[in-house]
């Protein structure tokens, strides 16, 4: 397994996890900006959460690059923010978007992708002070044809 972030504080935790679970033989770490670097190699499983930023970023063409780290046979599993809550970012007017629109700017062909779940996902979100409110979660879970 190759766990990825950006930042090295939050690998040296996940290190530390692993090396809890007993399973840190089984992981390698490295730390990558994605918009300027990306893991070599392909995987049967590459999973990617909640890429968003408040800052201009190449998220489509991070999605793209990490669909194509997709071994034939393998699957992809996004999740991102389909809402925000109120008491978060600055922006009011912050929207995110819909899976159906994520899925689109990838511009996976789709003879070479199965959707196995496009799904908008509704939960109670809890802030630090207190407050509730229901936001969605899009779930984006792809499989990649053997051929393509």
């Amino acid at each position: 397994m190759t766990a990825v972030d950006v930042s090295t504080v939050a690998l040296s935790l996940a290190a530390g996890n692993s090396k809890a679970a007993g399973i840190a033989e089984s992981v390698s770490f490295e730390a990558h900006d994605l918009a300027t670097s990306f893991p070599v190699g392909t995987f049967d499983l590459v999973v990617a959460s909640f890429l968003h930023s408040p800052q201009e970023w190449p998220r489509a063409e991070v999605l793209i690059r990490a669909a194509g780290a997709v071994a034939p046979g393998g699957h992809l599993l996004l999740v991102e923010h389909g809402s925000r809550d109120p008491w978060s970012w600055s922006a009011e007017d912050t929207r995110f978007p819909t899976a159906e629109k994520t899925l689109a700017a990838m511009r996976l062909p789709p003879e070479a992708w199965r959707v196995r779940c496009l799904c908008p996902i509704a939960r109670v979100a809890k802030g630090l002070d207190g407050q509730s409110a229901t936001v969605t979660d899009n779930v984006i879970f792809l499989g990649r044809t053997v051929t393509d």
